[in-house]
């Protein structure tokens, strides 16, 4: 509950600060923060304690790069392209990404989703993303 109020994030916050804090000091490499310590509103996605002390050597990770390991090595090999559907989330960014690097086309269905991944990127970090009209014909809407 007290995630959901703004008054508690500074509290929140603190707890936190103070977990990294013990867990630099007993020589931890990589601290990942759980699903209700993380955010954009709460804590930037962990980017406000990397802010507050940039000299951390510790990564801090809230568990999007593991989404994207998981799904990236889950896929077949001989796979060549990968349909992306769904909302564009921060995850989804991460995977499209991802999938590019490996060397996978990532096909998009809708025109606004293709060019809102297109324009977060390089040309060239997303060279392998395709936008296709001939998954309409399965009756794929953009909706």
């Amino acid at each position: 509950m007290q995630y959901l109020l703004k008054w508690q994030r500074e509290s929140i916050n603190s707890l936190i600060e103070e977990a990294i804090r013990e867990a630099e000091g007993k020589g931890s490499k990589v601290l990942s923060l759980g699903l209700m310590n993380q955010g954009e509103e709460l804590n930037k996605y962990g980017g406000l304690y990397v802010q507050r002390k940039p000299e951390m050597k510790m990564k801090v990770v809230d568990g999007t790069s593991l989404a994207v390991a998981v799904i990236v090595n889950s896929i077949p090999k001989g796979t060549t392209q990968v349909l992306l559907r769904g909302k564009l989330t921060k995850v989804a960014y991460a995977l499209v990404f991802a999938l590019c690097q490996k060397g996978l086309q990532v096909v998009t269905v809708c025109e606004d989703e293709h060019e809102k991944i297109d324009k977060s990127f390089s040309s060239k970090s997303v060279s392998n993303l395709i936008l296709s009209k001939s998954f309409s014909d399965l009756g794929l809407t953009c909706d």
